[in-house]
């Protein structure tokens, strides 16, 4: 799998939408929506344990960004996942959950593809959502990169005083 993409409908009579690699759930067998839902789950579960957020910073963002409070966000060399809303709501005034996963790290390319599913499904996906999605993108991987840098500083530090005191 390179990318998957998860909405709940509306309808609660009606199947959750699921895209996997651009090919939507009714032209995928059933294992396959098995394993992606499974995968998606399981990443939304660990994934709160693998942020570059404390909490704290993250209800901060959830407030300022007006973010759904499931939101979740991933991204690694390798992996980019993104658990939120839809500006679409179920037929109990609840906004529409998504998730997303995928191999590239381009996340204007997955909520584009988003985009289309929703506007293929009469789902509202804003551009205000998008960029909101986007923005929190940046913030994580700017903290990501600092905190990195911040960690290699004091390797280097330590290092610097072992060798000072060595000599």
């Amino acid at each position: 799998m390179k990318n998957t993409i998860w909405i709940q409908t509306p309808e609660s009579s009606a199947p959750n939408l699921l895209s996997i690699d651009g090919v939507c759930e009714r032209f995928q067998s059933l294992d396959n929506q098995i394993q992606a839902m499974d995968y998606l789950l399981n990443f939304s579960n660990n994934t709160i344990h693998r942020l570059f957020l404390s909490e704290n910073y993250k209800k901060q963002l959830i407030q300022e960004l007006g973010l759904p409070n499931n939101f979740s966000f991933y991204s690694d060399s390798s992996t980019l996942f993104l658990q939120g809303t839809l500006s679409s709501q179920d037929k109990y005034g609840r906004n529409i959950p998504f998730m997303l996963w995928s191999n590239c790290q381009d996340i204007n390319e997955m909520l584009d593809h988003l985009e289309r599913i929703c506007v293929d499904n009469n789902l509202m996906f804003t551009p205000k959502d998008k960029e909101k999605y986007i923005k929190v993108s940046s913030i994580v991987k700017k903290r990501m990169y600092s905190r990195v840098l911040l960690f290699l500083f004091i390797v280097a530090f330590v290092i610097s005083c072992l060798i000072w005191k060595i000599c």
